[in-house]
């Protein structure tokens, strides 16, 4: 009976044992990892990514070009030649594609030139005329009234001629112009940049947004960073910022060169939210997403 008492003790101590080890197990540490003191938080219903941190705030932004460039192609006309590829470099005014001649633009273009050459001749023929009628007009009796006044006409009819004339050189010139951007047959890169799409099934079709066929980026970039009302005044053009990139486990010097003055969801109730753009160097990939700190003063 003693044996029996001392084996329940003996399987009571045990099952106290594995109770306590599991109700009594120190919690795991669930604490955010930092590094550097600084916890990088998330975008959370669009709000800007950042955290603060003892010497001031984190910013989490995107490398994005400085400037982009969109050529859309004309459904209208044919692309005879796409002088670049995907990835190559170019400067600005290189040729990016080309297109076919526009017969019917010419034709055009030359039509409302030859009216102009007869405007011309028409508005220095009203000219010679308008001045010879003002010496009459000065050595005229002037107690002949209707000598008089048939020089007054006149006078008058040159200078509405003229005006007329002048008005429609104008107009004239003006479709020439856009006749000649509209036909150009080769289409240029307005920067210094990389080719960074071609979209070989473009064409303009009626759309909100549509689609480029040559997209150019600059080789300048930028992170931009979105922050809210209340850290709105931290940020002033030419200020000197920390920018680090994680991916390439590097620090780099960086300057505000743009503080938006109108929110990015002014149309939104809430919090208010600017754009900031801060450039970096080249070497930092687009896409890549970088901490961008902000000092406190």
């Amino acid at each position: 009976m003693k044996k029996f008492l001392n084996i329940k003790v003996i399987l009571l101590v045990i099952i106290l044992s594995i109770v306590a080890f599991f109700f009594l197990k120190p919690k795991e540490n669930v604490e955010v990892k930092k590094e550097d003191d600084t916890v990088v938080l998330g975008s959370v219903n669009n709000q800007p990514e950042f955290s603060e941190v003892e010497k001031g705030v984190i910013y989490s932004g995107k490398v994005v070009p400085l400037q982009a460039r969109y050529y859309i192609k004309d459904s209208n006309r044919k692309v005879e030649k796409i002088n670049v590829s995907q990835g190559d470099e170019v400067s600005k005014d290189q040729v990016l594609f080309t297109y076919k001649d526009n017969n019917y633009s010419y034709a055009k273009i030359n039509s409302l030139s030859k009216q102009n050459e007869l405007l011309t001749y028409q508005d220095d023929t009203a000219y010679w005329k308008l001045i010879e009628k003002e010496n009459e007009l000065k050595g005229a009796d002037k107690n002949d009234a209707n000598y008089i006044y048939y020089l007054e006409k006149e006078i008058a009819t040159a200078k509405a001629t003229m005006a007329l004339n002048e008005a429609t050189i104008a107009e004239n010139k003006a479709n020439i112009d856009q006749l000649r951007e509209q036909n150009k047959t080769e289409i240029t890169s307005e920067i210094d940049g990389v080719v960074y799409k071609i979209s070989e099934d473009n064409s303009q079709a009626p759309s909100d947004k549509p689609s480029a066929f040559v997209t150019v980026f600059s080789k300048a970039r930028k992170v931009r960073i979105s922050v809210s009302e209340y850290e709105y005044a931290s940020f002033y053009k030419g200020q000197k910022l920390k920018v680090k990139v994680d991916a390439m486990q590097k620090n780099i010097d960086a300057e505000v060169i743009f503080v938006d003055n109108i929110p990015n969801n002014l149309d939104n109730p809430g919090v208010s939210y600017y754009d900031v753009d801060i450039s970096v160097s080249e070497d930092v990939p687009f896409g890549y997403t970088v901490a961008v700190r902000v000092e406190n003063e």
